[in-house]
């Protein structure tokens, strides 16, 4: 079905460039649900996207500008991804990482992206996106919650990425 030339080439919710073309009978496009750096491995599936949408995300690595806040509960407006309009949040700063707890759910919420607060024009300061968080029910694994397929893309060769083979998973009925 397809290859990739390196996980540090995808970001989640991707949608082109994955040259994987239709199959007989595709419910959607295919676009990129997981990366497995650990294994080299990337997941894509096709359909519908709920996947990709979360409730929040957790930080560990931050910086406030110019202070941090009195408060370790506030609510304030952030950003994901450039260009992307301010988004409601309300964050939690914790001992060991901030929790961000999102007004709406956000689609492609990608680990090692960044996060930045604002109060209306004012930068409130930002950090690095560890993981996303998803509602209880997209903690099971990922091939029984999407219709379709979902695809494990494989390199053979972790350095280089470049040949790779593809194994479809069918979707358990839960």
């Amino acid at each position: 079905l397809g290859e990739h030339y390196g996980l540090m080439y995808y970001t989640i919710g991707q949608r082109r460039g994955l040259d994987i073309g239709g199959q007989a009978g595709d419910a959607g496009r295919w676009f990129v649900v997981e990366k497995d750096i650990k294994n080299n491995i990337l997941y894509v599936a096709h359909g519908a996207e709920d996947r990709l949408y979360s409730k929040g995300l957790y930080m560990k690595e931050w910086n406030w500008i110019p202070a941090e806040p009195t408060e370790k509960d506030f609510k304030c407006k952030a950003k994901f991804r450039y260009r992307q309009e301010e988004q409601g949040v309300t964050v939690h700063i914790g001992k060991d990482g901030i929790t961000v707890d999102f007004d709406e759910k956000q689609r492609a919420i990608t680990e090692g992206q960044f996060c930045v607060f604002y109060d209306e024009e004012k930068c409130l300061g930002g950090g690095v996106i560890e993981k996303a968080i998803f509602w209880s029910f997209q903690k099971l694994p990922f091939n029984r919650l999407i219709d379709g397929f979902i695809v494990e893309i494989y390199a053979k060769n972790a350095a280089h990425a470049i040949f790779n083979r593809v194994r479809l998973l069918k979707l358990l009925n839960v």
